[in-house]
């Protein structure tokens, strides 16, 4: 499948689990993130097409963090090795300036571009 990103993906620094923003169930945890999306690893296999509410808290730009409800649209999800491991590729809709700013300073603070070439670099 080819891959059309706008976007730099980026890999997270720290585990974050996202939760449904109705019932504030686990969705998953994202594995990495661009501003127009997220991989998500989860438990539970998503329908392709189907949408997803849920809160993250993110960084504004007067340094505190404020809670945000975001929207994406399931793109494709695969069980991956182990039965039961979904993986999972969500497309963000909707997002204001505002909450594309929180999140790349949330991507700034929580997440790096390439951490292969990261690690290839600490080990010299």
């Amino acid at each position: 499948m080819l891959e059309i990103r706008r976007y730099e993906r980026r890999h997270m620094l720290v585990d974050l689990d996202i939760c449904d923003g109705d019932s504030e169930n686990c969705l998953g945890r994202i594995e990495d993130i661009a501003v127009q999306g997220m991989r998500l690893a989860s438990s539970q296999p998503f329908e392709v097409q189907s949408t997803l509410t849920f809160e993250m808290t993110l960084p504004s730009s007067s340094g505190d963090t404020r809670r945000v409800l975001l929207t994406a649209r399931v793109m494709w999800c695969d069980e991956i090795g182990t039965p039961g491991e979904y993986r999972s590729g969500l497309e963000l809709i909707g997002l204001s300036e505002n909450e594309i700013d929180m999140l790349k300073r949330f991507m700034a603070q929580n997440a790096y571009e390439n951490r292969w070439q990261d690690i290839a670099r600490d080990m010299r």
